[in-house]
């Protein structure tokens, strides 16, 4: 465990949108959910229901429009895409009884609509990425000091004119130190969801923020943000002859954020000569 972690003010530790995966567009012409965005129990089938966590999908009308996918659920609820009687569900609350042995990744949100598939060559977070990049836990033995962005960058949301995504859920922070300063920005956030480009498309949902867990034995000192937020919704443009909004995926919850202080000593006290 860590004798001492510092963050700088110019510093930061930013597992934004590196957990969980957001849904795509539809993929088939014949199939008018969008993809539900990724969760603890599987990645998302093409259906407007949460998929556990994860957002629903957007649904697409030809006659009526499309509606957006709904946001990842985590603390709380996801929201569901709009128009809410069509749009994707948001994702349904964690219970956050389990996560004190395994925290979970933030959930994905449920991606929009644009009446077209996301090409097969857009780049997906493999599994074995997503194990590096998603969690760190900060326990080693000797004194930790992040003095520059600490970034995990994704490279799921960059989205394509025929692909409307649903945002990445937030990763996961274990912090187990003696002393702990943070003047900096540490962040498990969700990635907003994508917009949709024209009239009649959709956005996708937003991803839900993800855990950071910090617990001290000797000093917590807090002057920076820490924060575990939601993704917004995406959105799409509105007619030009009508005053309604653009048709928008749901929030995603937000994650997280756990401050504790240990009892127990961390190190062990060193052993006294023996007497002869």
């Amino acid at each position: 465990m860590a004798e001492r972690i510092v963050v700088h003010d110019l510093g930061a530790i930013d597992l934004t949108g590196v957990g969980y995966s957001g849904g795509r567009s539809l993929s088939k012409a014949d199939v008018k959910q969008a993809q539900q965005g990724e969760g603890i129990e599987a990645v998302g089938g093409f259906n407007t229901l949460p998929n556990e966590a994860g957002g629903g999908g957007g649904y697409a009308d030809r006659g009526k429009g499309s509606s957006g996918g709904g946001g990842g659920g985590y603390a709380k609820d996801g929201s569901a895409g709009r128009p809410f009687a069509r749009g994707g569900k948001g994702g349904n609350a964690l219970p956050l009884s389990a996560m004190e042995e395994s925290p979970s990744l933030g959930t994905g949100g449920g991606g929009g609509h644009t009446f077209a598939p996301c090409l097969d060559s857009d780049s997906e977070t493999t599994e074995e990425e997503s194990d590096v990049s998603s969690r760190v836990d900060l326990r080693s033995t000797t004194p930790i000091t992040a003095n520059v962005s600490n970034s995990f960058e994704d490279t799921v949301n960059e989205g394509h004119e025929a692909c409307v995504r649903g945002g990445n859920g937030g990763g996961v922070l274990l912090i187990v130190c003696q002393s702990f300063y943070n003047s900096g920005v540490i962040s498990c956030n969700g990635r907003d969801g994508e917009n949709g480009p024209t009239y009649g498309t959709s956005g996708g949902g937003g991803g839900s923020g993800g855990f950071i867990r910090i617990a001290t034995s000797i000093e917590y000192n807090n002057n920076g943000i820490i924060q575990a937020q939601g993704g917004s919704g995406g959105t799409a443009p509105a007619s030009a002859t009508s005053t309604r909004p653009g048709l928008s995926g749901g929030n995603g919850s937000d994650g997280v954020v756990q401050i504790r202080r240990i009892s127990s000593p961390i190190f062990p006290a060193p052993k006294q000569p023996a007497h002869t």
